[in-house]
């Protein structure tokens, strides 16, 4: 980002999407806010999106066209990264109970905030994004799903002499399989 808003505009690529050269205006515009509210660069609503071919689309082609919730779960989102989610947000649930009385400084639960904060919001806004949403796009939730995950793991072992360890764990990993197994069988 840095390097193409400090390249001279006369001698570097014009920024395709953008409306006047700007990489800010690609960003926080067509490629930013504007796939979010469902609007291209030019302000006008998009019901496709066009880069990518309309027929595909339609019939199981980039993206998935269910809205809200179930979109994080269907489709390529489903088997790609959807079968770990459930799984991750148990973690986060499961290690703030576990931390609930350590310290402000805990560096456990504050990890556990940001990436859970994170994974609830990349969530929500990849659910009801009102464009095209591309299979490439829960690329911006792995970090936060595989750092709960393994965050959640770790807290459950560390646990494991008490109630709430072993049957966390256990909840983590065959609740996980278990939701693999779903999802697997509906692709």
């Amino acid at each position: 980002m840095v390097l193409t808003l400090v390249w001279p505009a006369s001698s570097r690529p014009y920024l395709a999407g953008s409306t006047d050269n700007n990489f800010m205006n690609l960003v926080l515009g067509y490629n930013g806010v504007g796939r979010v509210l469902g609007h291209n660069h030019y302000g006008t609503h998009v019901d496709v999106d066009p880069v990518v071919p309309a027929a595909s689309q339609h019939h199981g082609g980039w993206g998935d066209q269910v809205q809200g919730l179930p979109r994080l779960f269907t489709g390529e989102f489903g088997f790609e990264i959807g079968w770990l989610v459930p799984a991750a947000l148990l973690a986060v649930v499961l290690v703030l109970i576990s931390r609930g009385r350590a310290p402000r400084t805990d560096i456990v639960r504050a990890g556990t905030i940001l990436f859970g904060t994170w994974l609830v919001i990349d969530g929500l806004v990849l659910s009801f994004m009102k464009t095209n949403v591309h299979p490439y796009y829960c690329m911006s939730r792995a970090p936060a799903v595989a750092a709960m995950f393994a965050i959640g793991l770790h807290e459950m072992w560390r646990r494991r002499d008490d109630r709430l360890g072993p049957i966390g764990l256990a909840t983590l990993l065959l609740g996980t399989a278990a939701w693999r197994c779903w999802i697997l069988a509906r692709t």
